[in-house]
């Protein structure tokens, strides 16, 4: 099991895929990922904001598939707080 924190700049996350593909490609026994990655796999997973050019993806994307990574089921809320949108007033959750 390997807990990951992506780098929340996101010029600084591809250096994090790499380490993380270095890794996985030398395993052979399963491997669990969690943790807060501060990525996406594209903007059909966004809510609101401008969309991001789907070369910003690549990385990440190409990571996921050359360590072979299926994402696990969940259930309950996407995210694990909640932003003041809409509204104007938000509850932090």
């Amino acid at each position: 099991m390997t807990f990951v924190y992506g780098d929340p700049v996101q010029d600084l996350r591809e250096r994090v895929w790499e380490h993380l593909t270095r890794y996985g490609i030398s395993r052979s026994e399963p491997w669990f990922i969690i943790g807060d990655l501060n990525e996406i796999t594209g903007n059909h997973e966004k809510e609101g904001g401008a969309l991001r050019s789907a070369n910003s993806f690549v990385p990440f994307n190409n990571m996921i598939r050359n360590c072979g990574l299926l994402e696990f089921p969940a259930k309950g809320n996407k995210l694990s707080w909640q932003g003041r949108r809409g509204k104007g007033k938000g509850s932090n959750g």
